[in-house]
């Protein structure tokens, strides 16, 4: 099918260029899912520390 040197070079060009682009595209999408990600583990996070925590305001010690 492709009997000339050019249109090999030409076909590994066009490979390249269509992995690089979508490599790209794909390195966007994971960044933005894992930054929703970890959003959601450190509210989730936050959450558990403020149920767990035995910490008392000061405020609450005035008032006894």
């Amino acid at each position: 099918m492709w009997e000339k040197r050019s249109n090999r070079i030409m076909e590994i060009a066009i490979i390249l260029i269509f992995g690089a682009i979508t490599s790209v595209l794909n390195t966007f999408w994971l960044r933005q899912s894992l930054i929703e990600e970890v959003k959601i583990i450190a509210k989730d996070n936050e959450t558990n520390i403020l149920k767990q925590s035995k910490v008392t305001s000061i405020s609450d010690k005035m008032k006894l």
